[in-house]
């Protein structure tokens, strides 16, 4: 995407070459050929603006996603026991709890 940015004075430096080469040689089809290259540098603009908004939404969506893990991360962490920062610890801590209450039902 990086290649893009200097695509718009290289078009325009092109176009201008031809439009000029054209009036020159043909100033009939000049006309045509300048309606051609207006509607070639209005495509142009098109798809830079195409490729700005998929831009966006990409980092829009990585936005939201890392959002969501890290709201995920910290519901995870909220119903830990106290004293239990880290998942190995509350995975312990809550087996323990479901032997004893296993046991409790066995009794």
């Amino acid at each position: 995407m990086s290649n893009i940015t200097f695509l718009p004075s290289l078009v325009l430096k092109i176009s201008f070459i031809i439009l000029l080469t054209s009036f020159i040689t043909d100033p009939v089809g000049f006309v045509a050929t300048s309606l051609l290259g207006i509607v070639g540098l209005l495509l142009f603009s098109f798809a830079r603006f195409l490729v700005d908004a998929a831009n966006q939404e990409k980092a829009r969506l990585e936005t939201k996603h890392r959002q969501h893990s890290q709201q995920q991360q910290s519901q995870r962490t909220s119903f830990a026991p106290s004293g239990c920062n880290n998942k190995a610890s509350f995975a312990a801590s809550r087996t323990e709890a479901e032997r004893s209450v296993g046991q409790q039902r066995w009794v």
